[in-house]
């Protein structure tokens, strides 16, 4: 499901206008972000957790040269 999707079956069920809805999930979508960006989690109870989690250098393959190649520690 993407965006627009999502947008549409909340219209549908709901009777608010997609351009408002549309508005609101950017709002919340962006809000989430920050948050995450800030080094916050945000917690959904029964559905999830959200954080930037610290992801340790490690070994890869390069598939093109057919070797082994240093992937950097990163944030994701």
């Amino acid at each position: 499901m993407n965006k627009r999707e999502l947008v549409n079956i909340a219209a549908d069920k709901s009777g608010i206008p997609k351009q408002t809805l549309h508005m609101y999930l950017d709002l919340f979508i962006e809000s989430m972000a920050q948050t995450i960006n800030d080094g916050n989690s945000i917690t959904f109870s029964n559905f999830g957790t959200f954080r930037v989690t610290d992801a340790k250098e490690r070994n890869g393959w390069d598939p093109i040269k057919r070797k082994t190649i240093l992937v950097p520690a990163r944030k994701r």
